[in-house]
């Protein structure tokens, strides 16, 4: 008797408000007319809610578009505690880091334009980049404006940028501009070839020297005029004048104690009131949610917003791809799955809610974006917290939750044609429908799956759980045999069957259970990866998830606002039912004992049951 995984079908044919307030000049959407749910997004709401009930945050900005218009934009909280100011739409934000973006595409606008180029020694513009050493030695080849856009250059950090200058008997990145700092960076060795790593490094301010090269023009008047003036960013730039001071965030630290910011790419206090020396590339911008979403739809628009193209389609879809070397791999910050395009981290492997091509990055001060061109979506939360809250992981599943196309799909007669293991008992409403019974066909696909791998002893126990995951577009199996079982390995396998023989007293008895992984893009054709995560005799090559676990019941629950309880499994063992949780569904976190619950031998199963 060989334990399968039989395919079941059913078929069913199926016969079948944007915020009234200010959007700051942004074309604005009701959330169903761009494909989301407006309850989905509202549940924002509750997640900024939290952080500043938990004193936090003192204030946030929120602000989603999707197809080119906004749909959710609030702010929370306050911007100053101490007088009583509450958080505004157009309150401004030290964004630090999220200014490399933005210098980014200033730099490919001068690529197009066919001043810079991209796959030359960068010493063509910056002399003194030639110069550089790495172990004391000229590298195998000098670095790119490429390189400098994916942080590939070999470069050290500000903060060893800065001491390595000093050192050397310079003045202070703070105490520079960006020409002076420049001409002195042969004083400030390589980390490593240019090509062959990935850090996250000065080299954003090197690309903002570059900028002002190509332009003829100061780096604040050059993005002025490459990116500010044609987008309408009217609030965003490296100072906050007098006339705006009073919508400007105050900055707190631990327990809502109000601090001064770091200066932009280097250290020391800064009140951002009058313009610094260092126009920071890599930091020195602040800006509003309105101003820092136009910058994204001219993304999520291919180059152009409103009737003004700054960069040619190609351009954008390059610049949002992958362009780390071969061999480098994915980027050395978390979270993990992600490569680096120019000027974006860009998602490449799947490791939480986010999707494959999704581009973000962060400010450090509590501002972040991210956009995913698939889904026409931009999203941008803004705090000036210190240590950063990380807003976005927690919104970001909210917001692809509230994703609805399937619905939309629908509602308006674009109806699937076939179901696959569903029946009558959990159809919610047959109206409008017409439910039939399909047929199970015995054929060389089936069974569909069997236990045909050394760690897969045991053949009449499998205890499958089978989701068809949305964000994925895959069907998920978890199923937990025995990986272990002497009764089974002893025995020959013509003489395994339990009602010709005393199998369960049979000798010798060890056994264990462990929970395994397979896949699906059809629901018939399926795959056990080796995912390299448990060792098995020896070696990682197998599809197993975690020993134990026996008779798991798994599911995807997109309501926790944790992304590392994404997926839940929930199982008994001798001493009574556990969980585990994963970010991922692949890699799983210790047991947790469920008090109260007894024990039992059965194979468990979950749902979310929306009227309890």
């Amino acid at each position: 008797m060989k334990n399968v995984l039989w395919s079941h079908f059913l078929f069913g044919v199926i016969l079948a408000v944007p915020e009234t307030s200010s959007g700051q000049g942004l074309p604005l959407a009701n959330p169903v007319e761009v494909g989301m749910s407006a309850d989905g997004l509202s549940r924002i709401d509750q997640v900024i809610q939290n952080f500043i009930g938990k004193k936090e945050l003192a204030g946030a900005v929120t602000i989603v578009a999707r197809r080119g218009k906004v749909v959710q934009f609030k702010s929370y909280g306050m911007r100053d505690i101490a007088a009583q100011r509450e958080m505004r739409k157009d309150t401004i934000f030290r964004i630090y880091s999220m200014t490399k973006a933005v210098v980014s595409v200033a730099a490919m606008r001068l690529v197009e334009e066919g001043i810079l180029e991209l796959d030359v020694p960068a010493s063509k513009y910056v002399p003194a980049l030639g110069r550089m050493k790495f172990k004391g030695k000229d590298p195998q080849r000098e670095m790119t404006l490429r390189d400098l856009l994916r942080h590939t250059a070999g470069l050290p950090n500000n903060v060893s940028t800065d001491r390595a200058l000093r050192r050397a008997g310079h003045p202070s990145l703070a105490e520079s501009t960006l020409e002076e700092m420049m001409d002195r960076l042969d004083s400030v060795p390589l980390i490593y070839e240019p090509g062959k790593g990935w850090y996250y490094s000065f080299a954003a301010d090197v690309v903002a020297r570059l900028v002002e090269i190509g332009s003829k023009k100061p780096l604040d008047q050059a993005l002025s005029e490459l990116v500010f003036e044609p987008l309408g960013m009217v609030d965003t730039g490296f100072h906050v004048p007098k006339e705006k001071l009073d919508r400007f965030a105050v900055a707190y630290g631990n327990g809502l104690k109000p601090i001064i910011g770091p200066q932009p790419g280097t250290s020391g206090p800064f009140t951002f009131e009058k313009p610094p020396k260092f126009l920071s590339g890599g930091g020195g911008l602040v800006s509003t949610a309105s101003d820092y979403m136009r910058f994204c739809l001219m993304l999520t628009g291919g180059g152009e917003f409103g009737g003004k193209r700054l960069l040619n389609k190609e351009t954008v879809e390059m610049m949002l791809a992958d362009q780390l070397p071969e061999g480098v791999g994915e980027i050395s910050r978390p979270p993990k799955g992600r490569g680096f395009g120019l000027g974006f981290a860009v998602r490449i492997r799947k490791t939480d809610r986010s999707p494959i091509g999704e581009s973000e990055w962060l400010g450090g001060l509590g501002t972040e974006f991210f956009i995913s061109p698939d889904h026409e979506l931009a999203v941008i939360t803004l705090s000036n917290q210190s240590p950063m809250r990380q807003i976005k992981s927690v919104v970001r599943p909210v917001v692809y939750d509230a994703i609805r196309e399937e619905k939309d799909q629908a509602e308006n007669g674009q109806a699937r044609d076939h179901f696959l293991v569903i029946d009558s008992r959990i159809i919610e409403s047959k109206e409008n429908a017409r439910l039939m019974p399909g047929t199970v066909t015995k054929c060389p696909d089936n069974p569909l799956f069997v236990e045909d791998k050394s760690w897969e002893p045991r053949y009449d126990n499998m205890y499958p759980n089978v989701i068809y995951d949305e964000e994925d577009k895959l069907y998920k199996c978890w199923y937990s045999p025995f990986i272990i079982d002497q009764r089974t390995t002893a025995r020959p396998v013509a003489q395994r069957n339990p009602k010709a023989t005393d199998y369960m007293t049979a000798k010798p008895a060890g056994r264990e259970e462990a929970m395994l992984y397979a896949t699906s893009r059809d629901g018939i054709s399926w795959q056990k990866p080796q995912l390299g995560i448990v060792e098995f005799e020896g070696s990682k090559k197998n599809n197993i998830l975690c020993r134990g676990a026996g008779g798991a019941g798994v599911i995807k629950d997109q309501r926790d606002p944790d992304p590392q309880r994404r997926y839940k499994a929930f199982y008994c063992t001798d001493s009574g039912y556990r969980m585990r949780y994963s970010p991922d569904g692949l890699r799983w976190g210790k047991e947790v004992a469920l008090p109260g619950v007894g024990e039992s031998d059965t194979h468990a199963n979950m749902i979310w049951a929306p009227g309890l």
